[in-house]
Formats: C-alpha cells, structure tokens, sequence
C-alpha cells in the first residue's frame, strides 16, 4: 500500500534552517571513547563564520544528551540536540543562507568529527537552509507521474471526487 499526497490546492512551505545530522551512534562505543578525551576540537562554518570548538572536556561525559550540550554550548549561531542516537546541529537562522559545513579537525587537539559522525564521510547527512516558497497545485496525472517516479505501484486510487474531465487522462496514463 502507497500513500501519497495530491497538492490539490497550493501549499505554503516555510522557510528552513541547515541542519548537519550525524550517523546513528551506539551510546556506549561512543562514550567509552569520548571519555578519554580532554582537548576535544573541531571546526564548523554556520552561515559563512567558522566557529571553533576547542579544549571540550568529554571526560566526565555519561549520555549523548550530555555530549549534545557541550557542543551546544560551544558552537555559537546554532543549536546542538541528541535524538535517538543522532546529534544533530541546526542553524539558529532560516532561507537560503543558513548554511553549515561538516566537523573539521581544527590545528589543535583532539579531533571529535569522525567520532561523532559529523565529518565529511563518517556518514552525516547536510542539509541547508531554504527560502519560504509556494507549491502549486498538481493534476490527479501530475501527483501520480511524481508518486510513480519515486516508487512502483500498479493502480490507484483518490480520496477526492476524480471529475469526468479527469478520467480519460487518468486512465491514458
């Protein structure tokens, strides 16, 4: 069974803010390394200004939440949460120049990007911000052209009345 949405009138999508998330991590691998480290450092870019964290403390660290906090506290115009084994590092701003980097290995102390994920190819996933925009509205022909694109099904069905004027073009599809 494939749910999929018919934007049958226009939609208002926000404005988003860039979000850098980490792989899932195991708690426990994850700290048991962490806690040995007292000069943790990394560098990241949030909207175009490199902030460097340095000299973080992780020694004393028993939970992802705690880990979250330190780097939340040290990366200035962004905020740092733990969800279910992801650290994520979102933007405080939103549109197209909310913007971050990856974690990148600062020239002093010990580097926490790989670690935690946050680096180029550990396995984050970036995205960045986008400016607020308007969805037009799409045909019955047009929503399934796009649902067929993403994943295979064999027929259909809408939850709106399909107009008389829509059936040749549905069923030529």
């Amino acid at each position: 069974l494939v749910v999929a949405l018919h934007r049958a009138t226009t939609e208002n999508v926000s404005a988003s803010a860039a979000t850098l998330e980490s792989a899932q991590l195991v708690e426990a691998t994850v700290l048991s390394s962490l806690q040995t480290i007292t000069d943790g450092s990394f560098t990241i870019d949030v909207d175009g200004s490199p902030v460097v964290g340095s000299g973080l403390d992780f020694s004393s660290t028993i939970s992802l939440d705690g880990v979250a906090t330190i780097l939340d506290t040290a990366i200035t115009g962004a905020t740092v949460a733990h969800e279910n084994g992801f650290i994520t590092v979102t933007s405080d701003t939103t549109g197209v120049l909310s913007e971050l980097t990856a974690f990148a290995a600062h020239t002093t102390g010990t580097f926490i990007g790989e670690l935690l994920g946050l680096a180029d190819g550990s396995g984050a996933t970036m995205t960045q911000g986008a400016a607020a925009s308007v969805l037009a509205v799409e045909t019955k022909v047009e929503s399934l052209t796009a649902t067929k694109a993403l994943i295979n099904f064999k027929g259909s069905c809408f939850i709106d009345l399909v107009l008389d004027a829509e059936v040749d073009d549905i069923a030529s599809w």
